[in-house]
């Protein structure tokens, strides 16, 4: 199991710093075409890794990793309408807690055995990654519907983790390309849509409209399986945020290359997760790999030079300390 939790922890790290870029990316491109930029990147990643790793094609592994990718796509958006409809200091770590719990949940079913170590490490896992993603700013109350929206994104994250574990294991990283292409498919049916009809254009606009530019779970631009939690100035109407790179055709080129290195991350991340996938329990690897926030957070602290709370402290230590844990068991 020490190779899974290798694996699944460079995973974390992985999806963690693309959220960081993806955060940035959405702050200047806006959410949408930074999704569409990442996913794109991702399969392409995803694509070139397939190359030397290989893989069996048949129907279970394009079909697999198709509904993981449109499990993933719609998590993402749900994920968003939650932080628009309710405080993201708390509906964040809902999304975290409920991707992680799924897979968990899954593993049992599914009658795999574990040690108690083990079990202890995921539930420290799993407290530590709800507590990086803890925000505090201006009081809020949860509504009920930024609660639904919340777990259903959870739900779907985490159903998108058991899409890949049922893929063929011969089908190498074939699901891993299909969650990029998928999402990339969707989001430019998303903006081209949003060119003819006035309410996909408002209801893109709605996803920049969170303020803050750090990423994490979360699922934004690009998550755990595509997801950035970043946003921007919104027209409103151009959902594709054609005039964030109005100007020289080099100015278009920085304002888009964040968001190319949040996609190979995230195609990175994903393959990754398909490789922990295959090397170890189900429950450990989707845990581990949820906690990409704490690679987010750690980024925002030591690059943007931003404030990390006691709490966020506290998250990054027990999500070592169950990395630790993992490892012993």
């Amino acid at each position: 199991m020490l190779i899974a939790v290798f694996v699944a922890l460079a995973s974390a790290a992985s999806y963690g710093v693309s959220d960081f870029y993806g955060g940035i990316s959405s702050a200047r491109l806006r959410v949408a075409p930074t999704s569409l930029i990442g996913y794109g990147c991702a399969a392409v990643t995803a694509l070139v890794a397939l190359m030397f790793v290989g893989g069996d094609w048949s129907l279970g592994a394009v079909g697999w990793g198709a509904l993981a990718g449109v499990l993933s796509i719609t998590g993402t958006l749900l994920f968003y309408a939650a932080l628009i409809a309710g405080p993201i200091s708390i509906g964040a770590p809902i999304v975290g807690t409920t991707e992680s719990a799924i897979p968990v949940i899954a593993g049992v079913l599914f009658g795999q055995q574990m040690p108690g170590l083990a079990w202890l490490a995921i539930v420290l896992a799993a407290a530590g990654g709800v507590l990086v993603s803890l925000r505090w700013g201006p009081a809020g109350t949860m509504t009920a519907r930024a609660g639904v929206l919340a777990v259903a994104g959870g739900v779907l994250f985490g159903c998108s983790i058991l899409a890949l574990d049922r893929a063929p294991h011969g089908a190498g990283l074939i699901p891993a390309v299909f969650i990029g292409v998928v999402g990339f498919a969707v989001m430019a049916a998303l903006l081209g849509t949003a060119r003819l009809s006035g309410r996909v254009r408002r209801v893109l606009n709605l996803l920049d409209g969170m303020g803050g530019t750090d990423g994490m779970d979360g699922m934004g631009g690009t998550d755990g399986m595509g997801r950035t939690d970043g946003t921007g100035g919104t027209d409103s109407t151009d959902a594709g945020g054609a005039g964030s790179t109005q100007g020289s055709p080099g100015r278009g080129i920085r304002h888009a290359l964040p968001a190319v290195v949040a996609g190979v991350l995230l195609g990175g991340g994903n393959v990754l997760l398909v490789l922990a996938l295959r090397a170890g329990p189900l429950a450990v690897v989707a845990v581990l790999s949820d906690l990409y926030p704490v690679a987010a957070v750690l980024l925002a602290w030591f690059v943007a030079r931003e404030r990390l709370s006691l709490m966020q402290f506290a998250g990054v230590a027990l999500a070592i300390g169950s990395s630790v844990l993992f490892a012993l068991a």
